[in-house]
């Protein structure tokens, strides 16, 4: 790769339709369905601890939402929005995006990164295990009610049924491990972040 991205503080109003069609897309993977503008108009409007523009030759390519939560009794890095348009992915630029979060979290002293990723987005558990991140099923927001996560369905002799499981034995490790297509919500990730 070639090019690098420059980051520099996200200007809301000058890159509205950008953000508008960031989520739009986020939603659409996540919750398989788009948000309103009234919902994504109350998602931009939320405080975040840093809201970060990713540029590309001067052109706004992609966004990192982060702040700093307590999560298990400590503090740590969160995401609460990464985004990087479709024509860039696959390319190093979202590598990019996740060491920018990781130097975020070591200015702040912080040695973990968590995110969640929607459901649906299968590509996302890949990448981010390529970069370092591994399961965090504690944050996991799946389900009918995209807060509490659905247990398999086991039958009364103990089986599970086939419809509880997420993929094939030899897909039921790694990221995606625990995981069933056709949930609605969020998996968590975490990261450990070397604080050299």
């Amino acid at each position: 790769m070639d090019h690098m991205l420059t980051f520099a503080p996200l200007d809301v109003d000058e890159h509205r339709d950008f953000l508008f069609a960031a989520h739009r897309e986020t939603s659409r993977l996540t919750f398989g369905t788009e948000f309103t503008d009234e919902q994504i108009e109350r998602e931009i409007e939320k405080e975040r601890g840093v809201s970060t523009g990713a540029f590309l030759d001067g052109k706004i390519v992609g966004i990192c939402d982060l702040e700093t939560r307590e999560i298990g009794g400590a503090e740590a890095g969160w995401v609460h929005f990464f985004y990087l348009t479709p024509e860039l992915r696959g390319r190093g630029f979202g590598a990019q995006l996740v060491r920018y979060a990781g130097e975020y979290c070591r200015k702040n002293g912080l040695d973990k990164l968590y995110l969640r990723v929607g459901a649906p987005n299968t590509d996302a558990y890949w990448f981010y295990e390529r970069c370092g991140f591994v399961r965090a099923p504690e944050l996991d927001r799946v389900g009918a009610d995209s807060v509490k996560p659905r247990r398999p369905i086991v039958e009364e002799d103990g089986s599970h049924t086939s419809s509880s499981l997420l993929f094939s034995a030899d897909q039921s490790v790694g990221p995606m491990s625990g995981m069933r297509t056709g949930d609605a919500g969020e998996y968590g990730f975490v990261k450990s972040i070397n604080q050299e």
